[in-house]
């Protein structure tokens, strides 16, 4: 990722919404034509993080984890995207989700250069001029049954609200991008063709044409219960997620809004979701990534990580093996289940202060 080597050149350990900002001018996309179009140059933006930041006295090692800010305008970029009606994230997503994370120094540093209307005005024009299409990349899907029965309530005249029920990591948000995917390709029915679907917040005021607009909820928290209850009495139709404590506490809304729970797939339904993130992940570290490493990311994250669910805590192994292996010296850049097995031993063995440690390269091979 641009943003990572951003990090690693100031020598900074973490990863904060200012290295995602200028990783954004290295990747040819919407967003460095938005930035240069607003004459907002890479070196500038440099300079002045150096000035606030400066550079960071000890190299990086491994792979540099997020600022808390970081993820955030991750899933920023990501509700903008199904705001716009995309079934993609793009770098222009990226941008937008910086500026919406308002305290990050990402945006900080943006508002040094330009107003957060300009940014995103100038991003909506671009997307507006005429241009192919973007290819989309893949989407978590895997969840065939869900899809159906979110899209089976969208259909209904009454009580027709979806409310997934799951836990973070199993693919909730997901379900909704796979269903995004499934309408843009014209994969839907008629009854919900000329849909699209709107990220919105729930305590946002919302006035849209309630026969073509699906609002989507992501996170509902136990505070948010009075403004689910009113979206839902009301129109448009709403898909929302929460996790099973929160529902405890939100009962009462099934008087309008269905339950779809989302628990963990099976091992194999697992297998296929990684095989969909397969070619991302492979573009993403330069690696390609065998049947057996995909295999044994399952395998190996169900039976040792056991504070986590699938599908989420396979995808972190593999993305982190992926990043191993990227840091290798030499062509033959490989991910196969040997270094899944790795990673785990490599657990073990810190861990291992009590006792002897567990090479799991061993249990791997006796699976």
């Amino acid at each position: 990722m641009a943003g990572q080597e951003s990090a690693r050149k100031l020598n900074h350990n973490h990863l904060g919404t200012e290295h995602i900002l200028l990783g954004l001018f290295a990747v040819e996309g919407v967003a460095a034509t938005a930035l240069h179009n607003l004459g907002i140059s890479q070196d500038a933006v440099r300079e002045q993080l150096l000035r606030t930041a400066g550079f960071g006295t000890k190299p990086p090692t491994g792979s540099i984890p997020f600022t808390v800010r970081a993820k955030k305008a991750l899933e920023m970029a990501l509700k903008d995207a199904l705001t716009l009606g995309h079934n993609y994230i793009g770098t222009e997503h990226l941008l937008l989700g910086l500026m919406r994370e308002s305290e990050g120094a990402g945006a900080q540093l943006l508002r040094g250069f330009a107003a957060q209307h300009q940014v995103r005005d100038e991003v909506i024009r671009i997307l507006n001029a005429p241009a192919p299409a973007p290819e989309p990349p893949p989407v978590v899907v895997g969840r065939e049954p869900e899809i159906q029965r979110i899209m089976q309530i969208l259909m209904r005249k009454s009580r027709n609200n979806a409310l997934l029920v799951g836990e973070p990591g199993t693919g909730r948000t997901s379900i909704v991008s796979g269903l995004a995917q499934r309408i843009a390709q014209g994969g839907v029915p008629a009854g919900l063709a000329e849909v699209r679907l709107r990220a919105v917040d729930a305590t946002m005021a919302v006035a849209e044409d309630p026969d073509r607009t699906v609002l989507f909820l992501d996170d509902v928290r136990p505070g948010d219960a009075d403004a689910l209850r009113a979206l839902g009495r009301g129109r448009p139709r709403v898909i929302a997620v929460t996790d099973p404590g929160t529902y405890d506490a939100l009962r009462d809304v099934g008087a309008y809004f269905q339950v779809v729970p989302v628990g963990e797939p099976t091992h194999g339904e697992a297998v296929g979701i990684l095989k969909q993130l397969r070619r991302e992940y492979e573009a993403h570290h330069q690696v390609t990534i065998t049947d057996d490493a995909l295999d044994a990311a399952v395998t190996l994250s169900a039976r040792h990580i056991t504070d986590r669910v699938l599908p989420g805590k396979a995808v972190e192994v593999l993305d982190e093996a992926g990043a191993r292996v990227r840091m290798t010296d030499g062509t033959a850049r490989t991910v196969d289940a040997r270094h899944i097995a790795e990673l785990f031993a490599d657990r073990t063995a810190d861990r291992a202060a009590d006792g002897p440690s567990v090479d799991d390269r061993s249990i791997w091979a006796m699976s």
